[in-house]
């Protein structure tokens, strides 16, 4: 940070910014941190900051504040925005995930720092730069603001092509799926606060320093929607996990049954690339997929409905489907509950679509109810689910949740009667 600073006053210097420019890039820095404050999170992973976003493209784009040329270079842009970012990330970030927020944040000093080269600094004009000539009023105000557009389309390509990249290496999920969601969660937030930069920067010719509050107040308003629609997402995963806690507290089911089961299945949906939304919808399936328990005259012992008929275990799934399904934004995670008991075999025999989803939910299911949340019983329900390979549950799906559960099982002896519990019975 102190290096970082020192750079910050050697390029100030190095520019020797007039009271014009100095007062616009305080009022964007002060934005900017601002926005860092207003941070959201994001409907699938990555945080967002929308007002930072677009103050740092204004401060990247702009050219004229009132009739004044604005005289600073690139690299006073890329300092600026690198300082904001790390004085607000120690401020305001966890210690969770570290590499994966530093690469986050880099990636957004260099799209800052590529906008600031390609219009400060590269001679594409015959004058020089698009900013000299800007302020010199050679290029037409129309051709100005297509042309600041386009150089924003390409810093959102660049940004959602090393975001790809990088989640690509440092998590499980394969390019094309993390593209996909990019693209429909972040893109749209991102080409709001980046075409707003453009105006902002445009806006300064002729409203000076309020162009800076008159056109970033949209982006508060927006930032204020993204997380009133966080915080319902967040409230309703918070009552679907009250609700599947319902058959532990009425005694159908083991303690912790549900949760269990929806960890394992993240863990192997997240082994197998399952894109982020499925995964949510495969874990809310496992939260909730024994709520037909409530139903039952008799409860099953240990909650356990591996031990039941099929026909049985049908039934419950379809109850519980019944009840799930009476929440509209549930139907994917109730077609899972629905069809999770089928057996593997179906695809094979009878050429039947099984959905990954629910062949995961099968098998995690099955092994928290011969294990009860006892890691030590992890091997002996491993042989009993391994009887079943190829026409209960499926071979692949089996052999992620081997390998997952390698980190769940502590290196000790298995108390004596596990193996007798989760074993099948012999005639």
């Amino acid at each position: 940070m102190t290096l970082l600073a020192l750079a910050y006053l050697g390029v100030l210097r190095a520019d020797d910014l007039g009271m014009g420019d100095a007062m616009v890039v305080g009022a964007l820095a002060i934005a900017m941190a601002g926005g860092e404050f207003l941070r959201v999170g994001g409907p699938t992973h990555r945080s967002i900051a929308p007002v930072a976003t677009g103050a740092a493209v204004a401060l990247a784009l702009a050219s004229v504040s009132d009739n004044h040329e604005l005289a600073y270079g690139a690299p006073l842009v890329v300092v600026t925005v690198a300082l904001i970012i790390l004085l607000t990330a120690v401020w305001l970030e966890k210690p969770d995930n570290l590499s994966f927020r530093i690469a986050g944040h880099t990636i957004r000093v260099i799209v800052m720092g590529f906008l600031a080269v390609a219009f400060r600094e590269l001679p594409l004009m015959e004058g020089g730069s698009l900013a000299h000539a800007a302020a010199q009023g050679e290029i037409e105000p129309w051709a100005l603001a297509l042309t600041m557009l386009g150089l924003t389309c390409l810093a959102q390509l660049l940004e959602l092509s090393l975001h790809v990249w990088m989640r690509t290496a440092l998590g499980r999920q394969q390019w094309r799926e993390i593209l996909a969601e990019d693209a429909r969660d972040m893109l749209p937030i991102a080409a709001a606060a980046m075409s707003t930069g453009v105006v902002v920067a445009i806006g300064l010719r002729s409203l000076g320093l309020m162009a800076i509050v008159l056109f970033l107040a949209p982006l508060v308003l927006m930032r204020i929607s993204i997380a009133r629609r966080t915080g319902a997402i967040q409230a309703r995963r918070q009552s679907i996990t009250a609700l599947s806690r319902l058959t532990d507290l009425a005694g159908y089911t083991e303690p912790g049954h549900a949760e269990r089961v929806a960890v394992l299945c993240g863990l192997v949906g997240r082994e197998v690339h399952l894109p982020a939304r499925s995964i949510i919808h495969l874990e809310t399936a496992a939260l909730l997929h024994d709520v037909g328990q409530i139903g039952l005259r008799h409860s099953v012992p240990y909650g356990a409905t591996i031990n039941l008929a099929p026909l049985d275990q049908e039934q419950i799934a379809d109850d519980s489907a019944d009840l799930v399904e009476e929440a509209v934004y549930l139907t994917q995670s109730a077609a899972i509950i629905r069809s999770y008991p089928t057996s593997f075999r179906v695809l094979h025999e009878e050429a039947k679509r099984l959905s990954v989803e629910a062949r995961i939910l099968k098998v995690c299911n099955a092994y928290d109810d011969l294990t009860r949340g006892d890691p030590l019983r992890r091997e002996p329900a491993l042989e009993r689910i391994m009887l079943g390979l190829g026409y209960e549950y499926d071979p692949a799906v089996v052999d992620v949740l081997r390998t997952v559960t390698v980190n769940l099982t502590p290196p000790t002896e298995v108390p004596a009667g596990a193996e007798d519990e989760a074993a099948p019975s012999r005639p």
